[in-house]
């Protein structure tokens, strides 16, 4: 799955430029985000300033190219949780 959203992330990088021109015309370099299993089996930890986030494990999530080590929610852009279920034949 990861893979997958890489993919349509990468190609879509190929159609829009890596830089934009902001409100104040500085141009500003996008960071490269990936999707990621490599904290599925830990729970984040929440930042001091930030309350009410879930102690939990995401399945996948979207976080900077560039973070290494241990990360916590505020580092997290996007999060998606994968359930698998048998196939019925209806």
């Amino acid at each position: 799955m990861c893979q997958w959203l890489n993919d349509i992330g990468n190609a879509l990088r190929q159609v829009y430029p890596g830089t934009y021109t902001n409100t104040h015309r500085d141009v500003v370099t996008l960071l490269k985000r990936v999707w990621s299993t490599a904290y599925s089996s830990i729970y984040l930890k929440q930042d001091a300033d930030v309350n009410h986030v879930p102690h939990h494990k995401p399945d996948v999530i979207l976080m900077d190219e560039d973070s290494d080590g241990e990360i916590t929610w505020a580092q997290v852009h996007a999060l998606t949780e994968v359930t698998r279920t048998p196939l019925t034949k209806n």
